[in-house]
Order: structure tokens, then sequence, then C-alpha cells
């Protein structure tokens, strides 16, 4: 077996180099034509623009605040759909240097990050039924 010959499933370089000589490759670029990767385009501020005045405004109205939850039933299923998910989870837990104990039932992380929208509303019946918020938030 010959062992000078080239692999073909071996690349011929790597990180630009030659595999054998570690030589750097010179990029060959087409004569007369700048190099498109230097050239950093300029940001557009198209909320200030006056000519789009009306998409500014609609993309406003679009981002104003809405409740999660309509109504108190809405409400009360939506917290106990993010119950039963949470007793689902593996909760965390937390040392407590005064009571020298661990504080078990504690709401992840995870989920507080999931759930953003309804924590508002959420943390109150999480707390009724046992579970611990973590200090963090």
């Amino acid at each position: 077996m010959n062992r000078k010959k080239r692999l073909a499933h071996h690349k011929p370089r790597h990180n630009n180099k030659n595999r054998h000589t570690r030589k750097k490759f010179k990029t060959q670029r087409a004569s007369g034509q700048e190099p498109e990767r230097g050239k950093k385009k300029q940001p557009v501020d198209r909320l200030s623009d006056p000519v789009d005045e009306e998409a500014r405004l609609e993309w406003l109205k679009r981002q104003q605040h809405k409740p999660c939850c309509d109504d108190n039933d809405k409400r009360a299923a939506k917290n106990q759909f993010l119950l039963n998910e949470l007793n689902k989870s593996n909760c965390d837990k937390e040392w407590d240097p005064l009571a020298n104990r661990w504080i078990t039932k504690v709401v992840p992380r995870w989920f507080i990050a999931k759930h953003r929208a309804h924590i508002s509303h959420f943390k109150a019946a999480a707390v009724k039924r046992g579970y611990v918020w973590p200090r963090w938030g």
C-alpha cells in the first residue's frame, strides 16, 4: 500500500493551512473586486423615519401592554394549568443559612422564565399551594 497517496476523504486544507507543509494558503480573489467582508452596512433607523410615520404608530400600538388573561375564569384556569405543570416538574432546593436547612418546593428559574406573562397572578396561587418563591425573583 502506498503511504504517500493522499486519501480522498481528507481535507486538503484546514484553517487555511496545508496539512502537510503547514503553510498558509493565500486566498485568491478575482482581480479588481473588493472583498465584501470588510464592508459594513449602516443601520437604518426606521422608527424615526418621517416617511414611515404610519408604520411607526402601528408598531407602537401593537407594543402596548395587554393583560395576559381577560377575566377571572380564564385566570383561574391558567393558574390550575400552571400548577399542574409545576407539580410534574422537579422543583429546586435552596439552602436557608438562618434556619440551617434546605428549603424544598422552590419554583424553578426555567418555569418563571417560560411563563413570565402569567407570573403576576400565578405567584399568589403557587404560594397558597405551599411553593416557595426563589430569593432572587
